[in-house]
């Protein structure tokens, strides 16, 4: 068997609702939030979700 590297990335779409003043303030206050302060959204952006696989590597075996 051949081992392999696979790097893949996950898109999920989240929300955070703020207090500003206006919009550009809203921007900056989400900009510097934590990702924790996120939730993830539901519904029909939930279902938009998804894996991706964005490459394949073979590793070499060291023979030692």
């Amino acid at each position: 068997m051949k081992t392999y590297k696979v790097i893949a990335s996950y898109l999920t779409f989240c929300e955070l609702e703020i207090e500003a003043e206006n919009e550009e303030q809203a921007w900056e206050l989400a900009r510097d939030a934590d990702g924790g302060d996120f939730e993830p959204l539901k519904g029909r952006w939930g279902e938009l979700s998804d894996w991706h696989i964005n490459d394949i590597q073979e590793l070499e075996v060291q023979h030692g």
